[in-house]
C-alpha cells in the first residue's frame, strides 16, 4: 500500500498519540477533514480502531519509505509511558503473535 505524503502525517501523529483536534491544528485542516483521513485509513487497512491502526503502522515500515516504523514510535513503548497500561498490552500480544 502507497499512502500520500499527508496520509503518512495524519498516521505519525495518530501513533504519537494525537487526538484529531490536536492533528487538525498542526496540520492546518479542520477536525472532520482530519477524522474523513483516519476513517479512511482504516477502511483502507482493515482497522476497526485507532489502536488496530497504529499495530498496523508499527508493522507495515514499508508505507513509511522503509524507516523501521513511524519517527517517534517504538513498538515496545506505550506512548503514556505506562508499561501497564492496556494499548501496550495489546501491542506486545499482538507483536508477540507476528514476531
Amino acid at each position: 500500500m502507497v499512502l500520500s505524503r499527508r496520509e503518512r502525517q495524519v498516521l505519525r501523529l495518530v501513533c504519537l498519540g494525537f487526538t484529531n483536534a490536536e492533528i487538525a491544528r498542526q496540520l492546518g485542516n479542520s477536525e472532520p477533514t482530519i477524522c474523513k483521513r483516519i476513517s479512511t485509513l482504516m477502511a483502507a487497512v482493515g482497522a476497526v480502531n485507532r489502536v488496530q491502526l497504529v499495530l498496523w503502522a508499527v508493522t507495515h515500515p514499508e508505507c513509511f519509505g522503509g524507516c523501521a516504523a513511524p519517527v517517534g514510535l517504538h513498538p515496545r513503548r506505550c506512548f503514556c509511558g505506562n508499561a501497564h497500561c492496556t494499548a501496550m498490552r495489546i501491542a506486545d500480544a499482538f507483536l508477540d503473535q507476528v514476531a
